[in-house]
């Protein structure tokens, strides 16, 4: 349209966004939305292929993308995976906490526990260990936004499948303490419920009701 600029069209130009889970599903569209409005892109997940093809998807809207191979339950994968994103494209001022698994489905009495505890460790763990590692560098800029994918079932029960929704509600509740605790550093912090969104994650999901 008349009179718009490459800043209308692309306002995340400068940027720089980092997406867990970012090589499939709601990660990858969502990696790709942001690197469509101008965002440089860093995806983080376990499937190196993905990841690759992803970032390779992402440049060829014209920004700049990295990926990093790893599980974001570690420590010491969150710290490595922003400080590559660093060196190659920045700070993150953008972080997207997508990664998610859904395991552990059952009566809680019969469930395997290590299914139970994986869950939680992916679904909270994971976005406390990239909170901890992008928060630094935010509040020196004065300026960031974190964004964490939660679930309506944060704030309802979830019979036979205990596991998600509780590490749903943690969730939501690590996302409302952080923001707290940020409150005049200039940094937003809060949870999204993107709904039922067909993937392979939900096909789990049905195939266990």
């Amino acid at each position: 349209m008349p009179g718009e600029t490459d800043t209308d069209d692309r306002p995340l130009l400068g940027q720089v966004a980092l997406v867990t889970g970012g090589g499939r599903g709601i990660g990858r569209v969502i990696a790709l939305n942001l690197a469509a409005a101008g965002a440089d892109i860093c995806v983080v997940g376990r499937n190196a292929d993905d990841l690759r093809t992803l970032a390779d998807a992402a440049r060829a809207t014209g920004v700049r993308a990295c990926h990093f191979a790893g599980d974001v339950r570690e420590y010491a994968t969150a710290d490595k995976a922003v400080s590559e994103c660093r060196a190659r494209l920045g700070a993150v001022t953008f972080l997207v906490n997508n990664a998610g698994i859904n395991t552990g489905s059952g009566v809680v009495c019969t469930v395997d526990p290590d299914d139970w505890w994986r869950t939680i460790e992916v679904n909270l763990k994971g976005p406390f260990n990239f909170i901890r590692a992008v928060l630094p560098a935010m509040v020196s800029a004065g300026a960031g936004r974190i964004v964490s994918m939660g679930s309506y079932v944060a704030n309802s029960p979830l019979p036979f499948n205990s596991a998600y929704a509780t590490s749903k509600a943690a969730l939501l509740r690590l996302t409302d303490s952080v923001a707290a605790e940020v409150v005049g550093d200039g940094i937003q912090v809060f949870a999204v419920s993107p709904g039922w969104v067909w993937s392979d994650m939900t096909r789990y999901a049905e195939a266990q009701m």
